[in-house]
């Protein structure tokens, strides 16, 4: 079941968040990221089993929940409740998804009309083809100079989000546990894989909520404890099937 492992090609793009520094915001086409990696990679991790004594944990400071509205009309997410992170798309490479796969971020683009609670822009993806373990749209909420850290999400119950479109999408939340030691986490014990559970957009705008006690992990990972302490990103993931979904309005709850 180790193929159906998938997170980050992080080799790839260390020196592109290397090369962030300790800017505060990260820039539209500059964002450092991270995409999807295969079992060898995630067998072949190697190095501390803890989180890196650089990565400072932060969480909220009594802002609002939003993680982002897309508002802006850049990949960066607001600088909310100690949060510094973007968003980015990847795919197993079988099919073909917009906005393009590309771990650097730096042609993640939104779309327009958004929500009817942000109406500027929103998150569109669109999907086909794929038959490995498919594609996905991920934010990471805390990059700290060249390291990808944990944020503490447990003063929350869970994360809500507008939605609409077509596909079965598996919201996931990746936290320190279910990341191997190679990318920045302390999983160990492949195949590592990230709790969540599947929603099924419909035609029009709808809220949804995904609580933090109904996350589970899929049936073939590694068993690790869930940890809201220790988030590191949220994505959404198509295993199988065309799609062609709106994200808005994510935030916690």
């Amino acid at each position: 079941m180790a193929s159906r492992y998938r997170l980050l090609p992080f080799g790839v793009v260390w020196l592109s968040i290397a090369a962030c520094g300790n800017r505060d915001r990260i820039p539209d086409r500059e964002s450092a990221g991270a995409g999807a990696a295969d079992d060898a990679g995630a067998a072949g991790a190697a190095g501390s089993t803890e989180i890196p004594a650089a990565c400072v944990i932060v969480g909220a400071q009594g802002q609002p929940p939003l993680i982002d509205d897309f508002e802006d009309g850049d990949p960066a997410l607001p600088q909310t409740s100690n949060r510094h992170g973007f968003w980015y798309a990847n795919n197993d490479g079988t099919g073909d998804q917009f906005p393009n796969a590309d771990p650097s971020g730096a042609s993640f683009t939104l779309d327009a009309p958004g929500s009817t609670e942000s109406p500027r822009y929103a998150l569109h993806t669109t999907g086909s083809g794929f038959t490995s373990w498919g594609a996905f749209v991920s934010a990471y909420l805390s990059v700290q100079t060249n390291l990808l850290c944990p944020y503490d999400a447990s003063t929350f119950s869970g994360i809500r989000f507008n939605v609409k479109g077509s596909g079965a999408v598996r919201v996931a939340i990746g936290t320190a546990a279910t990341t191997p030691r190679a990318y920045g986490g302390r999983c160990e014990v492949d195949p590592c894989s990230d709790y969540g559970l599947v929603v099924t957009p419909g035609a029009d705008w709808a809220e949804m909520r995904v609580a933090f006690d109904a996350v589970q992990l899929p049936s073939w990972a590694s068993v690790v404890p869930w940890k809201p302490d220790e988030v590191m990103r949220v994505s959404f993931w198509v295993e199988n099937g065309d799609f062609d979904f709106w994200l808005d309005d994510l935030a916690f709850f």
